[in-house]
């Protein structure tokens, strides 16, 4: 199975193995602790949203438009952000790696709509979903849960370490994994050690003994 990383950083390289879709958002040392990142993975700015340019998409990830309407879009989520996908060819795996700015506990918000009309069945695509290498969203069918051109938006929380990265990774069971956009917003600081427990005070010498009468 192929594995393409979509990383969500300027300067990311692309390689043999990896394909790169270059994502513009704050680095990870000038945003702010608690700024929310949002990126439409699969195309322009949309609503609260930024771009994401496709111009390094290639390989085994590709972006696709199906235009339109959906259900369940807002002014700060709108149409475009859920007819516009990135997705996994060859049936394969895919990572999203969205850089933030400090260690801590992060809510990750996730954005899907079925909008193909070929996955318009139960079943006709289905996906797993783990956020920092844990599973996180096990056999995920956007189509059985809300139907087509509807959206569907799950969030979990994950903690982040000194790597400062969120890593998404979608990979296919049925058809091609995809996904639409992306959120991620710092909810929690790192809990700091407790200090050592400070040491007992000595005991007291023994009181000496009375003198002989």
């Amino acid at each position: 199975m192929r594995h393409a990383r979509v990383a969500a950083l300027a300067a990311a390289a692309v390689t043999a193995t990896t394909t790169t879709l270059l994502c513009r958002l704050p680095s990870a040392d000038g945003a702010a602790p608690g700024a929310a990142v949002r990126v439409n993975l699969g195309g322009g700015a949309a609503g609260a949203f930024a771009p994401a340019t496709a111009a390094a998409v290639g390989g085994s990830v590709a972006t696709i438009d199906f235009r339109g309407r959906v259900a369940g879009a807002t002014a700060a989520a709108p149409d475009a952000l859920y007819t516009s996908v990135v997705y996994a060819k060859a049936r394969g795996a895919f990572t999203v790696d969205v850089p933030v700015a400090s260690a801590g506990t992060y809510a990750v918000t996730l954005h899907w709509a079925e909008a193909w009309g070929g996955a318009a069945a139960v079943g006709r695509r289905v996906f797993d979903v783990a956020i920092g290498g844990e599973p996180t969203l096990t056999g995920v069918d956007v189509f059985a849960t809300v139907g087509q051109r509807t959206a569907l938006v799950r969030t979990a929380t994950t903690t982040v370490g000194a790597e400062r990265t969120v890593s998404i990774t979608l990979t296919s069971r049925v058809q091609n994994a995809m996904l639409s956009a992306v959120e991620v917003v710092r909810v929690a600081s790192p809990v700091a050690a407790a200090p050592p427990a400070a040491a007992p005070p000595a005991a007291a010498p023994p009181a000496a003994a009375p003198p002989a009468a």
